[in-house]
């Protein structure tokens, strides 16, 4: 029996190196070699069991790898050794977000019996639909933040993104640096609001027109305004504090598009003036997650050069640090820890 290497989450807290069996492959299923795996916020919550799907489970959904065998159903010619990314959120296909193209909502994602995540293992069976072809150029560690990048995506997608708009992003931790860097490749002119001058130097170096910190709203909107020549067209909101998107909502001019993109604590509640969403035009939206277009779509941006993720890529740990990577808080200059699965 061929065995494998994985990280496998026990409990809260509780990391175990495993020899587990590698996948078999289903008729319309292909095997990939994990090559790299982006540690995802989503990944740190599972850890610490602030949120749960079950246990035992094999975290890991932004990955990348080599096919190794594709099922006999399988039309496309992905023959052995065939660099891919990974999509491996899987969706049931049956719900009727799945089946109406919107499966970042599927009703059964963690439910059931579809496979789940599994980049933390140095084997993975995915559906076919779930891999997509990359660049012989682009390097593992890249690839493996398609995922990130189409969620970034699918919110540029929600605020209806149009060239040489202006866009305002709350916050700069990871997902709001990808922002930048996405907005920047789509010819977004891009702001930034972040209290740590150490991430508002970094969004300077990746485009931003400007880098102011937070503070009230009576001195962030003429900072912001002069910034931009006028209030922002889109406003995205990554940072977890209900503060921004209130500021967020009041910063706001005629018809500007505000994103709720981070996940906000449980029971938070946002105090707004509905006359302002009313008379101005607002539209306020919240953005979960991917779809498989903005999957594709991410991937074809990043392996034809549109978008470079490679700021994004701060640290590459080999498979024995990473229960002290999901330990350590991240510095404020790290963006993404990857992890390598190379054999």
């Amino acid at each position: 029996m061929a065995t494998m290497k994985a990280a496998v989450l026990v409990g809260p807290r509780k990391i175990e190196i495993q020899e587990k069996e590698i996948p078999s492959v289903g008729p319309n299923e292909v095997l990939v070699n994990v090559k790299a795996c982006g540690i995802c916020s989503f990944e740190r919550r599972l850890f610490t069991g602030e949120k749960c799907i079950g246990y035992p489970v094999v975290p890991g959904h932004e990955a990348s790898g080599v096919v190794v065998q594709a099922g006999e159903a399988v039309r496309r010619p992905l023959a052995p050794g065939t660099r891919v990314s990974l999509d491996l959120l899987n969706r049931c296909g049956e719900c009727e977000f799945c089946r109406t193209g919107r499966g970042n909502l599927c009703k059964y994602m963690y439910r059931g019996k579809l496979n789940l995540l599994g980049g933390f293992g140095q084997y993975v069976s995915v559906p076919s639909e779930q891999v997509f072809e990359i660049g012989e150029s682009l390097s593992f560690e890249e690839a493996a933040l398609a995922e990130p990048t189409a969620c970034v995506i699918h919110s540029l997608g929600k605020a209806d993104a149009r060239f040489a708009e202006t866009m305002l992003v709350y916050g700069v931790g990871p997902m709001g640096m990808l922002h930048v860097i996405v907005g920047r490749a789509m010819g977004l002119e891009v702001g930034v609001v972040d209290p740590d001058p150490a991430r508002r130097e970094i969004a300077l170096s990746l485009g931003a027109r400007f880098a102011v910190a937070s503070g009230p709203d009576e001195e962030l909107k003429p900072a912001v305004t002069n910034g931009f020549g006028a209030t922002p067209d889109i406003i995205i909101v990554t940072a977890p504090a209900v503060q921004a998107a209130q500021s967020a909502c009041a910063l706001a001019g005629n018809t500007s598009r505000i994103v709720l993109f981070g996940m906000f604590p449980k029971g938070t509640v946002m105090d707004t003036d509905p006359n302002k969403i009313h008379y101005s035009e607002l539209m306020v939206m919240g953005s979960e997650s991917r779809t498989p277009l903005d999957f594709h779509t991410a991937v074809c941006a990043i392996t034809r050069g549109i978008v470079d993720v490679k700021p994004m890529v701060s640290r590459v740990v080999p498979l024995d640090q990473l229960e002290q990577a999901l330990s350590e808080a991240p510095s404020v200059d790290t963006m993404r820890v990857v992890l390598s699965l190379n054999d």
